[in-house]
């Protein structure tokens, strides 16, 4: 049998060739952190993008804050893009591992 036949065929009974075998029972385990990862950029830069858009919009129209209000709405500001960028680099581990690891096929061999 060729290597590639091999590969194929350990695919198909729910394991993957790599300095590890993953089996289907570690492969349905770790599928819904998985699938959840790949939402989470989504999930959580949608709303932020809103508090964003409206902290730097109230902030461009200074009259009527207290320099409180002001102070208040500039660490949501920093809180904000600390988030923002957590999340990025979350996506940016992601696409690292996923050149490592074919993560659909991951998916289809534990869905065998």
């Amino acid at each position: 049998m060729s290597n590639a036949s091999t590969k194929n065929s350990e695919l198909s009974s729910g394991q993957i060739d790599s300095e590890n075998r993953i089996d289907s029972e570690t492969i349905n385990k770790i599928k819904p952190f998985i699938s959840h990862c790949l939402t989470l950029n989504h999930d959580i830069n949608n709303p932020l993008t809103g508090v964003i858009g409206y902290t730097e919009y109230i902030l461009s129209e200074p009259e009527g804050l207290t320099d409180d209000h002001k102070d208040l709405l500039q660490r949501i500001m920093k809180c904000a893009e600390r988030i923002q960028r957590l999340v990025a680099e979350l996506g940016d581990e992601k696409a690292a591992l996923a050149k490592e690891i074919d993560i659909k096929k991951l998916i289809e061999a534990g869905s065998d």
